[in-house]
Order: C-alpha cells, then structure tokens, then sequence
C-alpha cells in the first residue's frame, strides 16, 4: 500500500504544481483519474504507470518530446537513435554530432513513447515493456521532466530505501 500511495503522490505533486486554481483542464482531470485507478485497482507495473502518466501529462501541457522521426532531418528510423534533451526530440545518428544533451534510446523506447503521445486516451494503459526499456523510459522522463518544468520530483526515491 505505502508503494501504490507514494506513486499517488507523486502524481498529484506533479499535478499539483502545474494546474492553475480555475483553469479548465478537462484532459488533465481525465488522465489523472484514470491514473489513480491504474494505480489503485490494477496489478500493472507502478514504475510504467507512472512513466506513462508523466509523457502524456507533459504532452498534454505542450511539451511532448518529437518522436515520429529525427527531429532534425525527418528519417524515422528506429536504429542508432538518441533522445535530444536540448532539441526535445529525436535525433538519428546522421544528425546527433553537435548535441551533448542526448541520451541513446531503443527501438523499445521509441515505439513506447509514440504509443504514450499518439493514441487514444482509452487505450493508453493498455501496453507493456520489458524491463530494460522501462529503466530507459524511466531515464529519459526523470531529466526530461527537470529540464521542462525547472523541478526535481523525488518522492520515488523514497521507495528505494524501503
């Protein structure tokens, strides 16, 4: 329980910071909700759940990384791809020479986050990834939430000391 309601938490952190008093934020609201309830009533991974809600909730706000291609030249390969954290995208390996702010990322990685962006609301919690891509999922959204709402979220941490 203490793990479901820390995860609760920090959601509500992150939502708590952004959304201003009397602002409508209906998509907001809908993705909270739904959220709260993965948490809650489901048996699915905390860490994806989280993940999931933190690049659809910065997507929502109009900081949703580039991720059908290269953000420089278009090509939408999968292979040898980096995620930019000063172009807010990606970038393929033809491209990345001058950009010390990125981070390799899988073909895993990349097609979980054009699946976290670009679908339905109503299907967004219906996937899975391995282990190896959640870690990476989990790096990129951890600097990429610095970097695009100026705060460091460690209410997670907590849990690595349980």
């Amino acid at each position: 329980m203490t793990f479901k309601l820390t995860y609760a938490a920090h959601i509500l952190e992150m939502v708590n910071d952004v959304i201003q008093e009397e602002q409508p934020s209906s998509r907001t609201f809908q993705l909270l909700c739904n959220t709260l309830h993965m948490i809650s009533k489901t048996e699915k991974e905390l860490d994806l759940i989280a993940r999931i809600f933190e690049f659809r909730f910065l997507s929502i706000l109009g900081y949703a990384p580039y991720v059908k291609g290269c953000i420089k030249c278009g090509t939408d390969r999968l292979e040898g791809t980096s995620f930019s954290f000063k172009k807010c995208g990606l970038l393929c390996n033809d491209c990345i020479s001058d950009d010390f702010y990125s981070s390799n990322i899988s073909p895993g990685a990349i097609k979980s986050l054009r699946y976290i962006i670009h679908c339905n609301s109503k299907e967004l919690f219906n996937f899975n990834v391995s282990e190896s891509v959640l870690d990476e999922l989990n790096k990129i959204s951890r600097r990429f939430i610095k970097d695009r709402l100026e705060k460091d979220y460690n209410k997670l941490d907590f849990l690595k000391s349980l």
